[in-house]
């Protein structure tokens, strides 16, 4: 799975990807760097399977926490081994 983030200039805030309830990705997302962050999650253990997946925007100091989200996408290993 990919996706892409970003944050208010005056502010950050925490990514989290969680899968049934199991962490799976944590990161701060600032304005350090690119403006838009490439986010990119493994879950191909959970292939098959129907899982509750949680993507968050996660408070860490209530400060101009706004998330941006874009493309979000699953692509297949087979389908990028093709490539």
């Amino acid at each position: 799975m990919s996706f892409y983030v970003a944050a208010d200039d005056r502010g950050d805030w925490e990514l989290r990807v969680l899968a049934d309830g199991k962490q799976l990705k944590k990161q701060l997302v600032d304005k350090s760097g690119e403006r838009w962050k490439r986010i990119e999650v493994d879950v191909t253990p959970f292939a098959g399977k129907t899982i509750a997946l949680k993507l968050e925007n996660a408070a860490n100091d209530w400060n101009f926490e706004f998330a941006y989200w874009a493309e979000i996408e699953f692509t297949s290993t087979a389908a990028t081994a093709r490539r």
